[in-house]
């Protein structure tokens, strides 16, 4: 863990979040939101207080109720951050359509790459023509396992349809592909600043 932060020792205010603001003196650029790599330092150990982060009210840790409510308090915010996250990479996902890639490069700096994970749905009684197709049973039985319905082998679908191209047609026509929520992964390219 970094226990220093060089935008600390540089002096750069901090908004109400904690996060350090960098301001461009000529107004050229909009000003950044930097995050503090200090550790936040939530309990005081002298006085078994807590700093509740983005509010900035102090609970004492032997108030079991205030506690409680601060638990609830989270709760409903991750709740609300979920949904806000689902938003946003949906907001990403059609701007990666818009513009036909999955990586996406922002003037400040953030790159965001746009994941699109499916689903595999497979049809039980279009996969069963592999053995009529010739495929042995037993090579059968470890591609196809039974669960509550049954679960497909991937490894073992891509060395048939490698292996032959009856196998490959009637696995194509088995399989579908569901599509899940879109995924964001975000990265930040680090400023180089060279007045330092």
């Amino acid at each position: 863990m970094t226990e220093t932060c060089d935008y600390c020792d540089e002096g750069l205010p901090k908004d109400a979040d904690g996060w350090h603001l960098r301001v461009d003196p000529d107004d050229y650029e909009p000003t950044q939101r930097i995050p503090c790599a200090k550790p936040t330092v939530l309990v005081s150990e002298s006085s078994r207080e807590l700093v509740v982060p983005y509010t900035g009210e102090l609970i004492a840790l032997e108030d079991p109720e205030q506690c409680a409510r601060v638990l609830y308090e989270i709760g409903e915010l991750e709740a609300k951050i979920r949904a806000l996250r689902h938003v946003l990479r949906g907001v990403m996902f059609e701007e990666s359509v818009r513009v036909g890639s999955k990586t996406l490069h922002f003037p400040d700096g953030v790159t965001a790459k746009v994941i699109t994970p499916t689903e595999t749905s497979w049809d039980h009684s279009i996969l069963a023509e592999l053995l009529g197709a010739g495929l042995p049973g037993d090579r059968f039985e470890a591609l196809v396992t039974p669960e509550q319905t049954f679960k497909v082998n991937g490894s073992i679908v891509k060395e048939l349809e490698a292996a032959n191209p009856i196998y490959a047609e009637i696995i194509e026509r088995a399989r579908t592909k569901i599509p899940k929520s879109p995924g964001v992964t975000l990265t930040k390219r680090p400023r180089v600043d060279y007045d330092r």
